[in-house]
């Protein structure tokens, strides 16, 4: 083989080529035929705030307070945004602001123990990071304040501060 003529090597070097490129114009045509069966978003579809099934999360949470919070507090944080603006009010339009949710749900949803939600919705309230009020829109910030009421509305709270009087 060493000692063979250059025009074998140059005619064998283009067969290979040719396979090559051949196949690689194959599985260029396969893609282009994937690409334009994905559905066309633009940049505004993508940003688009009423976008349904997408649960907006303002990016101070990943980028101040993540690194802070305990894994049980981002587990009921989350669940509070899912539970909120993770939906759209038919009555208004726009993302829910409140919703009642039960320490039972966050216990099916976040797998956490009835008393690490408890901790955690105190964490979270202290942090200023949600707030929970009654069914008359009262701010409730402690587990005393919270125990017996018949429903609990949680939200998440980022833009506007909310002085916790107890403190």
């Amino acid at each position: 083989m060493l000692f063979q003529k250059p025009s074998f090597i140059k005619l064998e070097l283009l067969r290979l080529l040719k396979t090559e490129v051949g196949s690689f114009n194959s599985i260029s045509n396969q893609m282009s035929i994937f690409k334009s069966s994905l559905p066309k978003m633009s940049h505004y579809q993508l940003s688009k705030p009423s976008m349904k099934n997408v649960t907006p999360i303002p990016n101070t949470l990943f980028d101040k307070y993540l690194p802070e919070l305990k894994p049980s507090e981002t587990h009921v944080l989350l669940t509070i945004f899912r539970q909120t603006v993770g939906w759209i009010d038919h009555r208004t339009g726009g993302r829910k602001q409140r919703d009642w949710i039960t320490n039972s749900q966050f216990q099916r949803k976040t797998g956490l123990s009835d008393k690490t939600v408890t901790q955690a919705i105190d964490s979270l309230i202290e942090r200023q990071l949600i707030k929970v009020t009654d069914e008359y829109e009262n701010v409730l910030y402690s587990p005393a304040q919270r125990r017996g009421k018949v429903r609990l509305y949680y939200q998440p709270q980022f833009k506007k501060t909310v002085k916790n009087p107890l403190t």
